[in-house]
């Protein structure tokens, strides 16, 4: 970019969009800032531009076309479900320790999934490209790092050790997607970045998330490079990975144990998840079609079961079961339908899609703040190719 064309981003016709992307930054470091007063009024604010570029689309939902148009209303259904529920339902449960609140459900769920709206909207007036989102995307690292690293200390302070857990490795895989807007050395990067970050963190499903992605990635980025070009490529990740693992040998051998120990916890999830579905099952059969309201997994059991079609199942029913199924049935054709017409949108679309397909059945997506990201993504997607080619700008 020129003197002139940097310049023409300061103007204040930009705002809102800085102001949404701030906001989120913020929240997306909610531990960072102790979850505080700030990540509160954060929340606040993108919740607020979230509902208005949402009611914006949905006026002017016929103008989309295809799949795209598919996805937005099964979206906007879902929301109008989350909502009504939680305001018909609103109560607070409270088993073995594990808190829930029909409230606190919906705040999270909105967050995440609206946040698909807004970089739609801003495409459409005109106030969102391509450069803006890679800022975007370096300010998100940049405070994904800081929550990472900050959680990591307050672990070592509690454990007396620097082998712990830390689920924030999640933050930093959720950016994936977007890291295809760079040419291929500054992904590189990001994606060495990635995996030393989800190693140190121990955390098992971040880590074999952003294995699986990168390798996938590296495999479709140098499948048409010369050959000479690969072996090298395979010679410097070699001596990288040699020396990653000699230097962090100690982290190295408490993440190999947490991999091994993986079976323990996921049989207690698998657990959890086996009686809700049986409860769900073997409740009367006006919950199979209208589930049992927010947070209706812990009438069932004593905790959260980790998978999203469960948890919705159980919460929403065969109400709310068919629309996040259809969520996903349209994702995936709408990605089948632009893969072959523009490779770097095609790429962000599998690499969300997978992300939130991961987490949907082996932790949780709609349930988790790093999905407000993985959204931001789809929904740029959507702006740009939603329209097949025809998007029309919005009044």
């Amino acid at each position: 970019m020129n003197t002139k064309s940097i310049l023409s981003y300061l103007s204040i016709k930009y705002w809102i969009v800085y102001l949404w992307i701030l906001a989120l930054t913020i929240y997306f470091g909610h531990l960072y800032f102790d979850n505080g007063p700030i990540t509160k009024f954060a929340q606040g604010i993108v919740d607020g531009i979230n509902a208005i570029c949402l009611f914006a689309i949905l006026r002017q939902i016929n103008s989309f076309e295809g799949y795209a148009r598919s996805i937005l209303k099964v979206l906007i259904f879902l929301t109008i479900l989350f909502v009504f529920y939680s305001v018909l339902i609103n109560e607070s449960i409270t088993i073995d320790g594990t808190n829930g609140t029909s409230i606190s459900q919906l705040k999270l769920l909105l967050f995440s999934m609206t946040s698909i709206f807004p970089p739609i909207y801003f495409y459409r007036k005109g106030l969102l490209d391509d450069n803006i989102v890679r800022c975007s995307f370096v300010v998100l690292v940049l405070m994904s790092y800081l929550t990472f690293f900050s959680f990591r200390v307050y672990l070592q302070d509690l454990n007396g050790t620097d082998n712990s857990v830390n689920n924030m490795g999640y933050l930093i895989v959720s950016l994936f997607p977007l890291c295809f807007l760079f040419k291929s050395p500054i992904r590189f990067i990001y994606w060495g970045l990635c995996l030393f970050i989800v190693f140190l963190g121990a955390k098992r499903g971040a880590l074999l998330l952003a294995s699986s992605l990168v390798v996938m990635s590296v495999f479709l980025t140098v499948k048409n490079v010369k050959t000479y070009q690969k072996i090298l490529l395979l010679v410097i990740a070699g001596l990288g990975l040699y020396y990653f693992f000699d230097y962090f040998g100690d982290n190295f051998i408490y993440t190999l144990n947490r991999l091994q120990e993986s079976g323990l916890e996921s049989h207690s999830r698998q657990d959890i998840q086996a009686k809700v579905f049986d409860g769900f099952l073997n409740g009367n059969p006006i919950h199979w079609f209208i589930g049992y309201g927010p947070i209706g997994t812990l009438h069932l059991s004593t905790n959260f079961a980790h998978n999203d079609w469960i948890e919705i199942l159980a919460d929403y029913g065969m109400l709310g079961f068919i629309p996040y199924a259809l969520f996903y049935v349209y994702l995936v054709k709408f990605w089948t339908s632009i893969r072959k017409t523009d490779y770097t949108l095609s790429f962000i679309l599998l690499s969300a899609l997978i992300c939130c397909i991961y987490k949907s059945m082996l932790s949780m997506c709609f349930y988790s703040i790093e999905n407000c990201v993985l959204m931001y993504a789809i929904g740029y997607v959507i702006a740009k190719k939603g329209d097949d080619m025809q998007c029309s700008t919005m009044s």
